[in-house]
């Protein structure tokens, strides 16, 4: 469990309590653990680099993919894969000039210490985020970045130390975006308006419609109208037709009027006509 003051059965206000209030000093400390040149260092790092290939499992998986979207956004070579085996992959296919940026919280999962060892075995550029401790992946790479060691290392689920990567990975994206605002803004692909030879319906909820060709007529054409007030015509004389011809039929046999669940022979009574 979560390193959080909880009992079984805690009402849904205290446990909103508890859990804000541990996000905030864990933010609080984030903010004196980090430092600020290790940030720079690493902004540069990644804005210079030919490609950024992204590691981690678990829950700094997470963190990795959120950070390979926001980099994508940026225009910025960026790989992660939550297959283990295939970031050993990358990391094995890892060049000079290019950026392994390596998330463990712990700092000392194997597979992580693996990919650290092949990236800077084929002279990459190693950023790692680990928590504040001296741990062998901080130890063995070039840029440390650290989170506060909020969290038992042998736990069922992270939850403090996963926002505290996120914040630090929020800080990186927010300071390359200002470093360059115009040519980032740019190179971020718009998502908000909808596809060419596609317009939004204005009620709201409804589906986009194909935009009409220009030049195309909204009115119904001459022919149609005509046809349709013809056949509208044959049906209002056809009705009237038929409505004098049973009024005819009912002027001549009198007797037909009767209701048929009171004459016919299948609810066991006799026609007027046979008694």
């Amino acid at each position: 469990m979560p390193d959080l003051d909880l009992e079984s059965g805690t009402e849904a206000e205290a446990v909103i309590h508890t859990v804000i209030e541990r996000l905030q000093r864990s933010f609080s400390a984030l903010e004196h653990t980090l430092d600020r040149e290790s940030i720079t260092a690493a902004v540069t790092c990644i804005q210079e680099a030919k490609k950024t290939a992204l590691f981690g499992i678990g829950a700094s998986g997470v963190v990795a993919n959120d950070f390979m979207q926001k980099l994508t956004r940026l225009g910025t070579s960026a790989f992660y894969t939550p297959d283990t085996d295939l970031q050993l992959v990358a990391a094995s296919a890892i060049r000079p000039g290019d950026c392994a940026f390596v998330i463990s919280y712990s700092g000392e999962k194997a597979e992580m210490l693996e990919v650290a060892h092949l990236a800077k075995k084929n002279g990459a550029t190693v950023v790692s985020l680990t928590m504040d401790s001296p741990n062998t992946l901080r130890q063995s790479a070039d840029i440390t970045l650290l989170v506060p060691a909020s969290e038992r290392i042998y736990r069922q689920g992270a939850s403090t130390s996963r926002i505290n990567q996120l914040a630090v990975v929020d800080i990186l994206y927010s300071l390359m975006l200002s470093s360059d605002l115009d040519a980032s803004i740019e190179a971020a692909p718009s998502t908000s308006s909808p596809p060419t030879g596609m317009k939004r319906s204005r009620s709201k909820g409804s589906q986009t419609m194909p935009a009409r060709p220009k030049g195309a007529s909204t009115t119904t054409t001459p022919q149609r109208a005509t046809s349709s007030s013809k056949s509208s015509g044959r049906s209002m004389h056809t009705t009237a037709a038929s409505k004098r011809r049973c009024s005819k039929s009912r002027t001549a046999n009198p007797a037909s009027s009767n209701s048929p669940a009171s004459n016919s022979p299948m609810y066991g009574m006799r026609s007027p006509a046979m008694s």
